[in-house]
């Protein structure tokens, strides 16, 4: 077994996170820090300390959104007496301008325009810690910069003196400078440490580019040739960059162009660093070890489904297999889409009436109704509940049809019992 020496994660943490309860008052998530009813001297509920991370220092919504406090190892570090009011605007600090995008309590000192270099100083500081400590554990560390998000608040400089904003011509694009920076920074701390040969190291993005802005105007397309955005299913919004570097271990200045998705990350590391997948643990994670080594392997992954939400539910979903990609459109209209990317990576050219696609289509809106979002059908057999007051217990869909609130904090019944616990069986319904 593989230990990992103090596994870390410093930034943005958008993966949910709780408030912790003073007894049963209610929760007031516009009043979040002073609260009555909210009791931070105990940590943020579901936060990297409960999945374990050993090291942390977060933002629940990077820099986007309240409280404006950051949150070393689960725990607020902001009183109730200190908490500040922040409405929504720019405001001139020593480092910049930062901007509040929604108004809302945080830290007197909070700054946006200063967060990317606080998390590439904590990892500064872990690194310095790790070797200090004279471990010889693998390491894991998690940074999760707050570029290229909104607000785009670049700093006037970057640590080494470097200036930032106005270098380009719109704040996205010096938010794009600031993050080489921060990037570059972390990337020398390795080498420079003596660490860069037996270090992974990963640079990837959540999603795709934003949609178009100021900086369009001056040329730059965050999307360049792929059509969409964040949050859309079409190419603009799943495909994003992933580079991965390991010295003497793996070919550099090559590429490779098949497909895996982020969710492959998880099993990959694992096999690369000797570490067993836990039982029942991600179950949609493939190893893509050997492709990254060798170019001619093969990809694991065959299939990735994706699908769009706004407030009124979901409005599409896509399935992609070798380089044939269908788009199934759910609001406001339904419609079809089928697209060869190897010819088309645009998705300009919509082959869907082409007769000689039928059965791949068919094939393909068959798979992407068994995995998708608005799965086919409930599962009939029995099936094990995991985890919680009923792990162990053996149930079937009946039981979550019995008292539905049984769906909250319990996977399976969405999983397995779509319509009684999917959080969109409704919307599924209607456009099945």
């Amino acid at each position: 077994m593989v230990n990992i020496s103090l596994p870390c994660t410093y930034g943005k943490w958008h993966v949910g996170g709780k408030i912790p309860r003073s007894g049963n008052g209610e929760l007031e998530k516009h009043n979040m820090i002073t609260a009555e009813s909210h009791d931070w001297e105990k940590p943020l509920i579901d936060g990297p300390q409960d999945i374990g991370f050993d090291d942390s220092y977060i933002t629940i919504s990077g820099i986007q959104s309240p409280p404006y406090s950051f949150f070393p190892d689960g725990y607020l570090t902001t009183s109730k007496s200190e908490s500040f009011w922040w409405n929504k605007g720019a405001y001139n600090t020593t480092f910049g301008k930062s901007v509040i995008l929604r108004e809302g309590k945080g830290d007197p000192n909070w700054d946006s325009s200063k967060y990317n270099q606080i998390l590439v100083n904590e990892t500064e500081a872990f690194l310095d810690m790790y070797l200090t400590e004279g471990s010889n554990d693998p390491f894991f560390t998690y940074a999760a910069l707050g570029a290229v998000h909104e607000p785009q608040s670049p700093p006037d400089t970057y640590m080494d003196g470097t200036k930032i904003a106005g270098t380009y011509e719109s704040p996205h694009m010096d938010m794009l400078f600031e993050m080489d920076k921060a990037i570059g920074s972390i990337v020398t701390m390795i080498e420079d440490r003596g660490l860069a040969e037996n270090t992974i190291i990963i640079f990837t993005s959540d999603n795709g580019g934003i949609k178009k802005d100021k900086s369009s105007e001056h040329g730059h397309d965050s999307n360049g040739p792929f059509r969409g955005h964040k949050g859309d299913v079409y190419e603009g919004g799943t495909r994003v960059p992933m580079i991965i570097r390991y010295d003497g271990h793996f070919p550099q200045d090559e590429q490779r162009w098949n497909l895996i998705g982020l969710q492959d990350l998880y099993a990959t590391i694992c096999e690369l660093t000797g570490i067993a997948v836990p039982y029942s643990s991600a179950q949609d994670s493939l190893s893509f070890a050997e492709y990254i080594k060798d170019g001619n392997a093969k990809s694991p992954r065959q299939w990735q489904a994706s699908w769009a939400y706004n407030k009124f539910g979901m409005t599409a979903q896509s399935i992609r297999k070798g380089m044939f990609k269908v788009v199934r459109h759910m609001w406001p209209e339904q419609r079809i889409e089928f697209f060869n990317l190897a010819k088309d990576i645009s998705e300009k050219d919509n082959l869907v009436h082409r007769k000689y696609l039928k059965t791949q289509k068919r094939k393909m809106l068959k798979k992407l109704r068994k995995i998708g979002a608005c799965p086919g059908r409930d599962r009939r057999m029995p099936f094990e509940l995991e985890g919680g007051p009923n792990n162990g217990k053996s149930v079937t869909c009946n039981w979550f049809k019995e008292k539905s609130g049984r769906c909250k904090g319990i996977p399976e019944g969405e999983i397995y019992c779509p319509s009684v616990c999917n959080r969109h069986r409704n919307f599924c319904r209607k456009n099945s």
